[in-house]
């Protein structure tokens, strides 16, 4: 019964130390495919190895929770980035680069939003995240920039965009997207009828009587 007994307790360390090697394992065959910049395959990885902790808040699991945080960062998932980062924050308040994290994963999230809001013809509520978004300090940023003209495209300011997106196509020469945006914009501003001579007179006399 003793030696039944003390194998059961060498048996129950011997699995816990395979669960424990193949967590390690996990986790750095997740951070070799962050490397590689292969990030949804390396959240897997990392997902693997969070199951095999024993539910407790360890460094560890901090820098698993780092990672993951990178890779959804990268992959343009800023909503989950930004709730990784959260959680980060709730364990390290004092964290600034946790904090700093948090505020780009919201402001891209923003970006991303006032784009589909533009997609879907959503003027007031676009302007509002852009102006978030310019707030936040990306008011240099290229897809910031080109929202912004497509808003003064939806808002009929044709002229405006037009401007901006000479400007846009400085930085941006290459931008296929662009190129033709502006094509579109020049057509509208084309077709945007000017006062006459005659009207301007007309009109500055009327004023006058």
């Amino acid at each position: 019964m003793k030696n039944k007994i003390l194998f059961i307790i060498f048996f129950s360390l011997f699995l816990s130390s395979c669960s424990k090697q193949t967590m390690y394992n996990l986790r750095q065959d997740g951070i070799t495919l962050v490397e590689e910049e292969k990030y949804e395959e390396a959240i897997k990885k990392l997902n693997d190895s969070l199951i095999l902790g024993d539910g407790d808040i360890t460094d560890f699991q901090l820098d698993i929770l780092l990672y993951k945080a990178e890779c959804e960062y990268r992959l343009a998932h800023y909503d989950k980035a930004k709730e990784l980062y959260k959680v980060l924050l709730t364990i390290d308040k004092n964290n600034k680069e946790y904090e700093k994290l948090y505020n780009a994963s919201l402001t891209y999230e923003k970006l991303l939003n006032a784009k589909k809001a533009l997609d879907n013809n959503n003027i007031d509520e676009a302007e509002k995240l852009l102006n978030d978004v310019r707030n936040s300090g990306l008011e240099n940023d290229k897809s910031y920039l080109f929202n912004e003209i497509i808003l003064m495209e939806k808002r009929g300011l044709y002229k405006e965009a037009l401007s901006l997106i000479n400007k846009y196509l400085i930085t941006y020469p290459d931008d296929n997207e662009a190129i033709k945006e502006k094509d579109f914009i020049a057509l509208r501003t084309m077709n945007i009828i000017e006062p006459t001579t005659q009207a301007k007179e007309e009109e500055t006399t009327t004023k006058t009587n």
